[in-house]
């Protein structure tokens, strides 16, 4: 009897145990975008402000070799950067709520529609006029970067405030890695605006979104000409919203040649308005 008493005691309590642990660790695995929190993470990020560089010379080159090989692997600039900066693995690998992705696979559709759109974009004229600026590591630095802070601000505030938490580690890594202080100036300006989207979303009118646009210009105007900035404005835009497939279907229209041409006619009448060549549909 004391046999049987103990068995139908001990059995239950030792699968009570072995359900909680399995309950445990499904909570951990499941966790979601709680836990890790990308808040925490971003402040972990601005302490190692503090202390002295923490980029050796060989991670430095590492770098710069990713971001100036003629054909960019995105999983490889992005799997360098968490590797050196190990909070950003956090900030990646966020799910965005609206899009069924997480932000490390975003930017990677991302870095791959920048490097097929550019051809269509006179994107190596560009680089011919801006002498001051290594184009190709800006412009993949940035774009790896640009939606960073997006998870810090859903979880703060909403996704709106994503600037706030996206351009101090945007600043902080192109120093880092040694990028001049012009190509940061121009990073900061086209990641730290959504002029073209809020426009698009009818959120602010045409002469606002003009008036914004050449606001920031006059600041670069030591950089580049306006021609040049809005090439750029543009291309980061069409690399941007046009990974969003619902996006890319009412804003965009795919010509026989791949190129993704603006189609929607409230932007055509912005784009217009810019008075730039090469930007509207051929």
């Amino acid at each position: 009897m004391t046999f049987g008493r103990l068995v139908s005691i001990s059995i239950p309590s030792f699968y009570l145990k072995k359900l909680f642990w399995f309950f445990f660790v499904f909570l951990f695995l499941n966790s979601g975008n709680v836990h890790p929190s990308c808040e925490r993470a971003f402040h972990q990020f601005k302490a190692q402000l503090k202390t002295p560089p923490r980029l050796s010379r060989t991670k430095i080159e590492r770098m710069h070799q990713i971001l100036n090989q003629d054909h960019l692997v995105p999983e490889k600039l992005t799997s360098a950067l968490m590797e050196d900066y190990p909070e950003l693995k956090t900030l990646f690998r966020f799910s965005l709520p609206a899009s069924n992705t997480t932000i490390l696979n975003h930017t990677h559709d991302v870095l791959q529609r920048f490097e097929f759109q550019k051809t269509h974009y006179h994107y190596y004229d560009l680089k011919r006029q801006i002498h001051s600026i290594p184009l190709d590591p800006t412009f993949r630095i940035m774009l790896a970067l640009h939606d960073i802070g997006k998870g810090t601000a859903i979880e703060v505030t909403s996704s709106k405030d994503q600037i706030k938490y996206t351009l101090p580690i945007l600043e902080q890594v192109m120093r880092d890695y040694e990028f001049s202080p012009e190509a940061t100036q121009l990073a900061l300006a086209v990641v730290g605006n959504d002029l073209i989207g809020e426009y698009a979303q009818k959120t602010i009118g045409l002469s606002s979104a003009l008036a914004e646009l050449k606001k920031l210009h006059q600041a670069l105007t030591y950089i580049l000409n306006w021609s040049s900035f809005i090439r750029i404005q543009t291309l980061f835009y069409i690399s941007d919203a046009g990974a969003y497939p619902e996006i890319h279907a009412r804003h965009f229209k795919k010509l026989p040649n791949g190129k993704s041409a603006i189609q929607d006619p409230n932007l055509l009448d912005l784009f217009q308005n810019f008075q730039v060549d090469g930007i509207l549909p051929e």
